[in-house]
Protein backbone atom coordinates (compact mmCIF):
# COMPACT_ATOMS: atom_id res chain seq x y z
CA UNK A 1 0.00 0.00 0.00
CA UNK A 2 1.39 3.39 -0.94
CA UNK A 3 2.02 5.86 1.84
CA UNK A 4 -0.65 8.48 2.33
CA UNK A 5 -0.12 12.00 3.52
CA UNK A 6 -2.63 12.59 6.29
CA UNK A 7 -2.39 16.36 5.88
CA UNK A 8 -3.57 16.03 2.25
CA UNK A 9 -6.78 14.30 3.31
CA UNK A 10 -7.31 16.66 6.23
CA UNK A 11 -7.05 19.52 3.71
CA UNK A 12 -9.64 17.83 1.47
CA UNK A 13 -12.01 17.39 4.41
CA UNK A 14 -11.55 21.01 5.47
CA UNK A 15 -12.23 22.00 1.86
CA UNK A 16 -15.65 20.35 2.06
CA UNK A 17 -16.48 22.28 5.24
CA UNK A 18 -15.23 25.50 3.69
CA UNK A 19 -17.47 24.93 0.66
CA UNK A 20 -20.44 24.26 2.96
CA UNK A 21 -19.98 27.39 5.09
CA UNK A 22 -19.46 29.55 1.97
CA UNK A 23 -22.39 27.83 0.19
CA UNK A 24 -20.04 27.18 -2.74
CA UNK A 25 -21.81 24.49 -4.75
CA UNK A 26 -19.03 24.24 -7.36
CA UNK A 27 -16.33 23.62 -4.72
CA UNK A 28 -18.59 21.13 -2.92
CA UNK A 29 -19.25 19.19 -6.14
CA UNK A 30 -15.51 19.09 -6.90
CA UNK A 31 -14.93 17.20 -3.62
CA UNK A 32 -18.10 15.20 -2.93
CA UNK A 33 -19.26 12.47 -5.32
CA UNK A 34 -22.81 12.82 -6.62
CA UNK A 35 -23.52 9.25 -5.46
CA UNK A 36 -22.02 9.77 -1.99
CA UNK A 37 -24.05 8.65 1.01
CA UNK A 38 -24.43 11.63 3.34
CA UNK A 39 -25.97 10.92 6.76
CA UNK A 40 -26.34 14.29 8.41
CA UNK A 41 -28.48 14.85 11.48
CA UNK A 42 -29.98 11.37 11.06
CA UNK A 43 -31.14 12.04 7.49
CA UNK A 44 -29.64 10.14 4.55
CA UNK A 45 -29.17 11.88 1.23
CA UNK A 46 -26.83 11.76 -1.74
CA UNK A 47 -23.98 14.11 -2.54
CA UNK A 48 -26.06 15.45 -5.44
CA UNK A 49 -29.02 16.15 -3.12
CA UNK A 50 -26.78 17.92 -0.60
CA UNK A 51 -25.32 20.08 -3.39
CA UNK A 52 -28.86 21.15 -4.36
CA UNK A 53 -29.69 22.07 -0.75
CA UNK A 54 -26.44 23.92 -0.10
CA UNK A 55 -27.61 27.40 -1.25
CA UNK A 56 -30.54 27.18 1.20
CA UNK A 57 -28.55 26.18 4.28
CA UNK A 58 -26.59 28.74 6.30
CA UNK A 59 -24.21 26.50 8.20
CA UNK A 60 -22.16 28.10 10.96
CA UNK A 61 -18.38 27.80 10.92
CA UNK A 62 -16.98 25.03 13.07
CA UNK A 63 -13.68 23.88 14.51
CA UNK A 64 -12.37 20.57 13.18
CA UNK A 65 -9.97 18.62 15.39
CA UNK A 66 -8.74 15.20 16.53
CA UNK A 67 -8.26 13.89 13.01
CA UNK A 68 -7.55 10.23 12.43
CA UNK A 69 -6.78 9.00 8.93
CA UNK A 70 -6.59 5.34 7.93
CA UNK A 71 -5.84 3.90 4.50
CA UNK A 72 -8.15 0.96 3.80
CA UNK A 73 -6.48 0.42 0.42
CA UNK A 74 -4.49 2.46 -2.10
CA UNK A 75 -7.79 3.91 -3.32
CA UNK A 76 -9.89 4.22 -0.14
CA UNK A 77 -9.27 6.40 2.93
CA UNK A 78 -11.30 6.44 6.15
CA UNK A 79 -11.31 9.61 8.25
CA UNK A 80 -12.68 10.31 11.69
CA UNK A 81 -12.59 13.64 13.55
CA UNK A 82 -14.47 15.99 15.83
CA UNK A 83 -16.48 18.99 14.61
CA UNK A 84 -17.39 21.59 17.22
CA UNK A 85 -19.99 24.27 16.54
CA UNK A 86 -20.48 27.56 18.43
CA UNK A 87 -22.73 28.19 21.42
CA UNK A 88 -26.38 29.11 21.77
CA UNK A 89 -26.05 32.51 20.09
CA UNK A 90 -24.57 31.00 16.92
CA UNK A 91 -26.72 30.58 13.81
CA UNK A 92 -28.52 27.21 13.92
CA UNK A 93 -27.93 27.08 17.68
CA UNK A 94 -29.62 23.66 17.93
CA UNK A 95 -26.54 22.32 16.11
CA UNK A 96 -24.18 23.76 18.75
CA UNK A 97 -21.88 21.26 20.36
CA UNK A 98 -19.52 18.47 19.42
CA UNK A 99 -20.01 15.85 16.75
CA UNK A 100 -17.97 12.87 15.70
CA UNK A 101 -17.70 12.78 11.93
CA UNK A 102 -16.60 9.87 9.76
CA UNK A 103 -16.02 10.03 6.04
CA UNK A 104 -14.69 7.79 3.33
CA UNK A 105 -12.67 9.11 0.40
CA UNK A 106 -12.23 7.10 -2.78
CA UNK A 107 -9.76 7.68 -5.56
CA UNK A 108 -11.72 7.90 -8.79
CA UNK A 109 -10.85 8.81 -12.35
CA UNK A 110 -11.41 12.51 -11.60
CA UNK A 111 -9.38 12.36 -8.35
CA UNK A 112 -10.20 11.85 -4.67
CA UNK A 113 -13.92 12.20 -3.86
CA UNK A 114 -15.84 11.87 -0.63
CA UNK A 115 -18.19 8.90 -1.03
CA UNK A 116 -19.54 8.62 2.52
CA UNK A 117 -20.05 11.01 5.44
CA UNK A 118 -21.85 10.55 8.75
CA UNK A 119 -22.06 12.65 11.89
CA UNK A 120 -23.19 11.69 15.36
CA UNK A 121 -23.26 13.48 18.69
CA UNK A 122 -21.17 11.68 21.32
CA UNK A 123 -23.15 10.11 24.15
CA UNK A 124 -23.21 12.36 27.21
CA UNK A 125 -20.63 11.51 29.84
CA UNK A 126 -18.53 9.28 27.59
CA UNK A 127 -15.54 11.61 27.62
CA UNK A 128 -14.75 10.55 24.09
Amino acid sequence: MQSIREEDFIALEKGVWDAITRQDVTAFQALVAEDAWMIIGGIRSSGAEEAQLLPQIHFPPCVLSEFRVKALSDDVILMHYTATFGGENAPLSDFAGRYYVSSVWQKRQEGWRMVFNQDVRPAEGTGL
